[in-house]
């Protein structure tokens, strides 16, 4: 008669020495998949909860100090005045379900700022616009007529095709004026040249992150007075950069914040000036819509939820 051999205990050590190699990064790749999924289902829910506060405020016409139910079971939050003596700051607090919330909204604009910005330039007229957003460079041109900027902005959403020409290439702009002022462009796929160019837009919709940011060359060839010997500067093109951080100062953004909330420049890694243009920076673009409500806010919100937290920014306009 066989006698049944067990496994020693040197094996039993072993083998379950083995089952924890193999474990461990099982569970550490088990605990890391539920904390994102907590994390993305947190996030999904501070913009939800985002979208309702704003839509109500859009509703209400105003943003006051109030108590709003918000959520599928109408849980209440607080919207409190910072301060008695400024109306352009408020907090949020409150708890919706399992969800602790917190936040701020704040004003940015009011409506006199935005018409008086939109007023001097969203009306003024150039010979031509260039529309950057984040895929590609397009161009509004009308041979026969200066249009409004708002009127180049809305050729170029619409692609007006009588008008507007895409230039397809993303990484390169060249704008060459020569000394009378025929306009030069160049794209990395295109190119072609206008006469009598004095005044020119560049509206950046959407600010370029570091891997598309545009390489910019602008130049002027000067022509001289015959007279004098002098440079004429009545010659000199004038050109609009529009929501895009050209220099060392940052603004906030109307409607695509870049890094930290700030204006970025697209163009900041490769750009090139030689000859006189008169140059005008960080201005501020609102549309047509914008220029009739109330004032332009941003809406920030903390969530916790299950030790997870999640921040969501988001801007606004409370029409009139």
């Amino acid at each position: 008669m066989k006698r049944k051999k067990g496994y020693t205990l040197l094996e039993l050590v072993m083998a379950l020495g083995i089952i924890g190699i193999v474990m461990i990064p099982l569970a550490s790749s088990l605990l890391t998949s539920v904390t994102s999924n907590k994390m993305a289902e947190t996030k999904q829910e501070s913009k939800q909860i985002s979208q309702e506060i704003i839509e109500k405020l859009r509703n209400l016409g105003d943003v006051k100090e109030m108590t709003m139910r918000v959520g599928a079971k109408s849980d209440q939050i607080k919207i409190k005045e910072e301060s008695p003596l400024d109306k352009t700051k408020f907090s949020i607090s409150g708890n919706i379900g399992d969800i602790e919330l917190s936040g701020s909204i704040s004003k940015q604009i009011d409506a006199g700022e935005i018409n008086e910005q939109s007023d001097e330039y969203a009306k003024k007229q150039v010979d031509i616009l260039f529309y950057i957003d984040n895929n590609s460079i397009r161009y509004s041109y009308d041979a026969s007529t200066k249009k409004t900027i708002d009127e180049h902005i809305s050729d170029a959403e619409n692609l007006n095709l009588a008008t507007v020409q895409e230039l397809n290439g993303d990484k390169l702009l060249e704008l060459i004026f020569d000394k009378d002022n025929d306009l030069k462009v160049k794209n990395d796929r295109a190119d072609g040249t206008y006469k009598d160019i004095k005044e020119v837009a560049v509206y950046v919709k959407e600010a370029r992150p570091d891997d598309k940011s545009i390489s910019l060359h602008l130049e002027k060839s000067n022509s001289l007075d015959y007279i004098s010997g002098s440079i004429n500067s009545s010659n000199t093109p004038k050109i609009y950069f529009i929501q895009n951080k050209f220099s060392d100062v940052d603004v906030a953004t109307g409607s695509n914040p870049g890094r930290n909330g700030k204006l970025q420049d697209s163009f900041e890694k490769n750009k090139t000036i030689k000859g006189d243009i008169d140059i005008t920076h960080n201005i501020r673009y609102f549309s047509k819509s914008q220029r009739k409500n109330k004032g332009l806010y941003t809406i920030k919100l903390n969530l916790k939820k299950d030790n997870v937290r999640e921040e969501t920014v988001s801007e606004f306009v409370v029409k009139n």
